[in-house]
């Protein structure tokens, strides 16, 4: 094809045509051009549609990333108002008029519980592998935008809720290394209850006090905690969801 032009362009030098030849050349540059412009565009057409199949992949996965982290939540923050009404029994139980030094006992005793919900870090695979390849520029300003904000929380979450435990954990082992409850005795029966009868009554109040303080300021936080991630992953996955079924 080029040799063919060239002849022809030759020809036209021969024939002394050079007015022809200018515009013939204008023309032949102007339609190499247009070629370059159609294949930069088909080109860009093909890399936009690699990088929407892409996207829609990743997006894909990181919905049901989401979805998990979203059950997850929900199961802490359950588990957490249901402690904190436990919580509340108990702290109504101690400070009724007819509470005494024995209702203490029993609930330290039978009623105390150190369970809570260690932090669990959100499935973030996904996130991670799109940073990585440079996938997350790829999302449209509002997306990427409720990514990152969900980021930033997690990482905040993820301290406050880690030091909330550590301190419940700390004053906690207190009362154990003092007092044998429930959850941790090994000896029982006559023994037990004479060891019951024996310990030093305002220490345990003191100590009691404490731990009930403690663990319902980490709920308090914790669940404020978590309660701020479960609105972040939830607007991020409907989010998602509607830009993926476009």
């Amino acid at each position: 094809m080029i040799k063919f032009f060239r002849k022809i362009r030759q020809n036209l030098l021969s024939e002394g045509k050079t007015g022809k030849y200018i515009k013939y050349a204008i023309g032949e540059i102007i339609l190499v051009v247009i070629g370059i412009l159609i294949a930069l565009q088909i080109n860009n057409w093909n890399e936009n549609h690699k990088n929407k199949s892409i996207l829609s992949n990743y997006t894909e996965s990181l919905i049901q990333d989401l979805k998990q982290d979203t059950t997850t939540l929900n199961i802490v923050t359950k588990h957490i108002v249901n402690d904190n009404t436990h919580l509340a029994n108990l702290t109504e139980r101690l400070s009724s008029k007819n509470a005494t030094i024995d209702s203490l006992k029993k609930i330290v005793r039978y009623d105390l519980s150190a369970d809570f919900k260690t932090y669990r870090p959100p499935n973030d695979k996904t996130l991670l592998a799109m940073q990585a390849n440079g996938i997350m520029e790829l999302f449209d300003e509002q997306t990427y935008s409720l990514i990152m904000d969900l980021q930033t929380a997690q990482g905040v979450a993820k301290s406050i809720i880690t030091t909330n435990n550590a301190a419940f954990v700390t004053q906690f082992s207190n009362l154990i290394s003092k007092y044998t409850i429930n959850e941790t005795n090994t000896i029982k029966g006559p023994l037990l209850d004479k060891y019951w009868e024996n310990i030093d009554e305002n220490d345990l109040f003191a100590t009691v006090e404490g731990v009930m303080s403690m663990k319902k300021e980490m709920n308090r936080n914790n669940g404020t905690s978590y309660n701020m991630l479960l609105t972040l992953t939830e607007t991020l996955l409907d989010r998602l969801i509607k830009i993926h079924k476009k």
